[in-house]
């Protein structure tokens, strides 16, 4: 198994192959320094450094256990750390940030009784959309995503491939600054993945697991 240095290196390599399809490198705007997380003997985070910068895709590799999820957590506030720093354009990242951001956890994190329009709508709201731009934005990523047929329906009604992407525009709805997704493929067939894969935005900074 790999150690977390070598995942850390990895990670490094990884987003020096992607930044070189860039013609103009950018600053960096999301930067994770020296994270260490520990969960009694456990360490999870031990000393994780690396940056992410403006309009690039970055993908975060590792072997389970490496940490890949609980750093993510550790973007949105969801796990505490025993040391290091989150910032954001050179600021620690707060909530206020966050609601600027896009999350899409490994874990299903919607409602399953909730209709998927009104879900979608209600989450848009929650990152201070108005009702009018979250109903217009989840028509138009519903489409996008090949199920707006599917927005009167309950989310647990649904597949589990479309159960994820309903989870995808969640994440992107709101027109994001930031968006971490976390094994976003996972459950999609082939076509899925790829209408997936293309219907990311170019403005946002995707990290990916």
């Amino acid at each position: 198994m790999e150690s977390q240095s070598e995942v850390r290196r990895e990670c490094h390599r990884g987003s020096r192959a992607l930044h070189g399809q860039y013609p103009e490198p950018r600053a960096h705007v999301l930067q994770i320094e020296d994270l260490c997380r520990r969960f009694g003997t456990i360490t999870a985070l031990d000393h994780l450094t690396f940056e992410v910068p403006a309009g690039q895709v970055v993908g975060f590799l590792g072997p389970n256990g490496a940490g890949k999820t609980t750093t993510m957590r550790a973007i949105f506030g969801l796990t505490d750390l025993d040391a290091g720093t989150i910032t954001w354009n050179g600021s620690v990242v707060g909530q206020a940030v966050r609601r600027r951001f896009g999350y899409m956890p490994e874990e299903r994190g919607l409602y399953p009784s909730m209709l998927v329009g009104e879900q979608l709508q209600y989450l848009g709201r929650l990152h201070g959309m108005t009702a009018i731009d979250a109903s217009n934005a989840t028509a138009t990523w519903l489409d996008r995503l090949g199920i707006a047929d599917r927005a009167g329906s309950k989310v647990e009604a649904l597949s589990h491939g479309n159960q994820q992407r309903v989870q995808l525009v969640a994440a992107l709805l709101h027109g994001p600054e930031l968006v971490v997704l976390d094994e976003p493929l996972a459950g999609l067939d082939p076509s899925g993945s790829t209408s997936s894969v293309r219907c990311s935005p170019s403005r946002p900074v995707p990290v990916a697991a």
